[in-house]
């Protein structure tokens, strides 16, 4: 996860989605789950971080093969 997903995160949402918020993220990330929400804001910071997590995924999973990456 990314410092600046939380901080966001922190500004506009309870501690409650915050929780969820970053569950979500992790099993996104990590276990390869879709994450929607049912809380449009939740929502929204995950549209905008899902693309960034791929980008991240898959930079290390080249550098892992030897591939140059961005």
């Amino acid at each position: 996860m990314y410092g600046s997903f939380l901080s966001a995160a922190e500004k506009a949402l309870s501690l409650e989605d915050i929780g969820r918020f970053v569950l979500l993220l992790r099993d996104y990330a990590l276990k390869g789950e879709d994450a929607h929400s049912e809380n449009p804001v939740i929502e929204a910071f995950l549209e905008m971080a899902k693309p960034n997590l791929k980008a991240a995924k898959k930079r290390y999973e080249d550098a892992c093969k030897g591939r140059e990456h961005g």
